[in-house]
């Protein structure tokens, strides 16, 4: 997890067990290896730049802020940032002094990364039903989060592959 102005970035990594449970790895975890011991059986995307994650939890707080009326964002991305317009997974949270405000995201997007933070930010905002919506009065207030999958969801041989503790489960 790599801190930054008024929020954090993290990578997390999924697989599937069989029958819908899904195994979340942490950033620094490592795929299990393959059963021949050759290579990882997981297909793994390259970890986003400290610079690109700053980007987005920047972006997410712009979304809101876009929703709210405060500002006015356009949402594209910078040229130099190639790794946004992946489609990937992304969890957004929302902090505010330090207890959860909101949080939502997706396993997989068939949107840019970007654009799934976007959209992300503002359902975490306004539509997690646990939480009222977000007013502008508390924005400046609130801390972002935003977590981005490294690896596509994908099946695993079983329960095995998992471990208490450690990985979060995902079940359909």
């Amino acid at each position: 997890m790599r801190s930054g102005l008024r929020g954090m970035f993290a990578v997390t990594a999924c697989a599937v067990i069989a029958v819908g449970l899904c195994v979340m790895l942490s950033g620094e975890d490592k795929a299990p290896a393959a059963a021949d011991g050759g290579k990882d059986k997981y297909e793994v995307w390259e970890r986003l730049t400290d610079a690109e994650g700053a980007w987005l939890v920047d972006f997410a707080r712009k979304s809101v802020a876009t929703k709210l009326g405060v500002m006015k964002e356009e949402p594209t991305p910078p040229k130099d940032m190639p790794h946004l317009i992946d489609k990937r997974g992304v969890f957004v949270t929302i902090n505010k002094h330090g207890k959860l405000r909101g949080c939502i995201g997706v396993y997989s997007s068939k949107d840019s990364l970007w654009k799934q933070v976007w959209m992300t930010a503002q359902d975490s905002a306004f539509m997690d039903p646990r939480f009222d919506k977000v007013l502008a009065s508390e924005l400046d207030k609130l801390e972002f989060e935003v977590s981005v999958f490294l690896c596509p969801v994908t099946k695993i041989k079983g329960p095995e592959d998992f471990i208490v503790g450690k990985h979060g489960i995902f079940i359909r």
